[in-house]
């Protein structure tokens, strides 16, 4: 259940709230409680208007415990059906009123799963069944039998509930008092065979409230009702000025509470302004903060290249500066080794001369031939 349907009077000091639908999943125990608990005390008078089929006997519960515990003045209206768990709800008010077309259903407690009773079903109807007893004065014997008859429970109608004492008063219909008076004193009214005397009593009743209210006049019986009606008709009276002071004093309070209301409405569009407004800057700091973080990874994974590539100069550096070294000692080591210009050619050429001079050494013309290349190409 997303919301409560309630109706709040500052005039009378009472809330009005709509108990319809499966209880338990259209209409929410722990939702009921936690809006009385947050918005009314027990210094307002709950109003429920029930129509509910029943539902969770557990939620139901709740409910009732929660109102008794509480200290909650509390009438229930009864409109088309009150069944099953609804009844729970019925039976923790003071003053149970119920439309005379209406039905009022009560059974024992199963699983609604299995559809079978069993040990713990059994405890919840002792339960309910002293929910009853407390609010009828039946006996437990009494009740277990209406809950249990025809293995269903009992469906009774409004004044069936009355008479068993879960139902106080019956809703009939209303009529204006216009019509009241219309119907009783006016030509061309036949009574029906139908009127009782209940209710010709309860009408005459309102009649005397309406002229004793409004005229200030006492009328104890039809006949004089009568005559003060057709002489009211002759000679309509003037508003009087005590009258007109109340009916200002009333359209004065009206205007607050128009006015209060219309305050209480725009102090909502400034909250939800409000709120809409909070929530983009929350959207906005958010935003901020995934940047905050982006940056920083990014200066994170730049100080991680710089670091990777000056060890990456370093290495190269010592790579090159090894390679630098090797060379010059390479190139040191053949300077070394090196003979100067011509020094082999010449010691090899005179250790030819010395040998072709030797006493040993038998000469020819092929001979001098070849040292005269040899002379030659040293030079």
């Amino acid at each position: 259940m997303q919301f409560i349907s309630a109706r709040k009077s500052d005039v009378r000091n009472e809330v009005t709230i709509s108990v319809t639908g499966k209880i338990g999943w259209d209409f929410d125990g722990g939702a009921m409680i936690n809006y009385l608990r947050t918005w009314h005390d027990a210094s307002e008078k709950l109003i429920l208007d029930i129509f509910s089929f029943g539902g969770s006997a557990f939620h139901a519960l709740a409910v009732y415990d929660f109102i008794k515990t509480n200290g909650y003045s509390v009438d229930v209206n009864v409109y088309g059906m009150c069944g099953s768990a609804a009844t729970i709800f019925a039976c923790a008010a003071e003053v149970v009123n119920m439309g005379e077309n209406s039905f009022f259903f009560i059974h024992n407690a199963y699983d609604e799963t299995s559809g079978k009773e069993d040990e713990t079903t059994a405890k919840v109807t002792d339960r309910i069944a002293q929910i009853y007893k407390a609010k009828t004065g039946l006996d437990i014997r009494t009740i277990r039998r209406l809950m249990s008859e025809g293995n269903d429970g009992a469906i009774m109608g409004a004044q069936e509930a009355k008479d068993w004492g879960f139902v106080d008063n019956i809703i009939k219909e209303k009529k204006s008092v216009a019509a009241l008076i219309q119907d009783r004193f006016l030509p061309g009214r036949t009574h029906s065979n139908n009127d009782n005397n209940e209710s010709k009593a309860m009408d005459f009743q309102t009649i005397q409230n309406f002229f004793k209210a409004v005229f200030g006049r006492d009328v104890s019986n039809e006949d004089e009702a009568k005559a003060a009606m057709e002489e009211l008709q002759a000679n309509p009276p003037a508003v009087s000025a005590d009258a007109q002071a109340a009916l200002d004093k009333v359209n004065g309070r009206i205007k607050a509470l128009e006015d209060k209301i219309q305050a209480s409405a725009q102090l909502q569009i400034n909250d939800d302004a409000f709120q809409q407004m909070q929530d983009k800057v929350n959207q906005l700091a958010e935003q901020v903060v995934a940047l905050s973080n982006a940056n920083a990874d990014l200066v994170e994974q730049l100080q991680e290249a710089e670091a990777q590539r000056e060890e990456e100069t370093d290495e190269f550096s010592q790579r090159m500066e090894a390679i630098s070294n090797n060379i010059q000692r390479a190139s040191l080591f053949r300077k070394a080794d090196k003979p100067e210009a011509g020094a082999d050619k010449v010691t090899a050429q005179s250790k030819i001369e010395q040998a072709s001079q030797g006493a040993t050494v038998v000469r020819s013309s092929g001979m001098d031939g070849v040292l005269a290349k040899y002379r030659k190409s040293a030079n």
